[in-house]
């Protein structure tokens, strides 16, 4: 999959047939903050998306509660990592298991679950995920998709 850092994700708020997605699917592309004529929601964020194999080409308007970054980061598998996903450090020490991936203190962080919402100015509640090798990182699940997350890795 061809991806660039600069890109973002979210949850479309409506169906998209030319893309066979419906209203909740996640897409990728380009992250325009502003609404592009939506007929429902005056102040929709939109991505831009293209899909070449579809034939697709245009904005699809997305809920901006979904909307995250990407990290220019991929997991062992190839899967690119982003904003919000809960990604699983398969090295075994002191901070292998369950992580969810967030942006602070201007790069982009592992937090353990249990420490998500502690002080969040203290580099010893996070890990920079560019030190960990891309083959100990596997995404497993996203916030958006399972707010219940426990931090048991499966």
């Amino acid at each position: 999959m061809s991806y660039d850092k600069f890109m973002s994700r979210g949850k479309t708020l409506d169906a998209v047939p030319a893309l066979d997605l419906v209203a909740g699917e996640w897409v990728q592309g380009a992250y325009h903050p502003c609404p592009i004529l939506h007929p429902k929601v005056k102040s929709s964020p939109s991505i831009f998306v293209k899909d070449d194999e579809k034939g697709y080409c245009g904005w699809v308007n997305v809920n901006f509660v979904t909307v995250c970054r990407c990290t220019g980061v991929e997991d062992r598998n190839g899967k690119v990592i982003f904003e919000g996903d809960i990604v699983n450090r398969l090295k075994p020490n002191a901070l292998s298991g369950g992580h969810i991936v967030i942006w602070a203190n201007h790069k982009w962080m592992l937090s353990r679950i249990s420490k998500l919402h502690s002080d969040i100015h203290s580099d010893s509640n996070f890990y920079p995920i560019v030190n960990v090798r891309n083959e100990f990182l596997e995404v497993i699940d996203n916030v958006y998709d399972n707010p219940d997350f426990n931090g048991e890795a499966e």
